[in-house]
């Protein structure tokens, strides 16, 4: 029994062997194969992530691999940017990604991937007018307060991180800020409790920063003790 392109690369990766992998791909690919071929479209993007994975010139030539996509997804158009990113083209990976968002507007993850490449580039205007188009989301308001103590807003930051506490508590029933409490909540399990609790402290750590930025050292220190609540271990606390 012949087994598939997919099924021989699938079992190399399995046990390891990448270079091999990458062979069965080289050879498929050598051979021309159409857009009918029902291996095509998975062989493609396991043959990009092979080479994405690879030296410099691995990657570069993954990037154009892309192209043998008739329709680009937002994860492909993701690992595509990112691919560039890796390589220094910060500006390359942003013009993918503003494009891709685009075709995929409400896709949170593009979205925060253009985020995460304008606060690379330090680029606060541009985040925030992204962020204006999105849904109101606590994490959405989370980049707003990012990007404002990038600009140096911190009016508009605290602003924003406390519409992201809010959105949080109000998703979580979070009433009180004492680890027991968190984890007691029926809405979540242990695991989803002790992420959100890092997330809710992490929050509180950030508009305590924008407050000391604004000039209230008070707040920031009610928002501090508030977070060592949560993560009394962590040691930048």
């Amino acid at each position: 029994m012949a087994y598939s392109v997919l099924e021989l690369a699938n079992a190399f990766l399995l046990a390891g062997e990448i270079s091999d992998a990458r062979q069965v791909l080289a050879d498929y690919f050598a051979n021309a194969p159409t857009l009918n071929d029902q291996d095509h479209e998975q062989a493609v993007r396991m043959w990009v992530d092979i080479l994405g994975h690879g030296d410099e010139a691995d990657q570069r030539l993954a990037s154009d691999e892309y192209d043998r996509l008739v329709v680009l997804s937002p994860t492909d158009h993701i690992k595509r940017a990112m691919i560039y990113y890796r390589l220094g083209d910060i500006a390359m990976a942003r013009d993918i990604l503003q494009t891709a968002q685009t075709k995929y507007p409400q896709d949170d993850r593009l979205c925060e991937s253009l985020l995460f490449i304008y606060q690379k580039m330090g680029d606060a205007q541009a985040g925030l007018s992204l962020i204006k188009t999105l849904p109101k989301k606590w994490v959405w308001s989370r980049w707003a307060g990012d990007f404002a103590v990038i600009a140096g807003d911190f009016v508009l930051a605290i602003a924003s991180y406390s519409d992201a506490t809010m959105a949080l508590e109000a998703r979580y029933g979070l009433y009180d800020d004492t680890p027991a409490t968190i984890l007691s909540s029926p809405k979540m399990t242990d695991a989803e409790g002790l992420t959100i609790m890092g997330v809710y402290a992490e929050l509180l750590l950030a508009r305590a920063g924008a407050y000391r930025g604004n000039g209230q050292p008070d707040e920031a220190r009610r928002d501090e003790a508030r977070a060592k609540r949560l993560i009394p271990d962590d040691p930048t606390l």
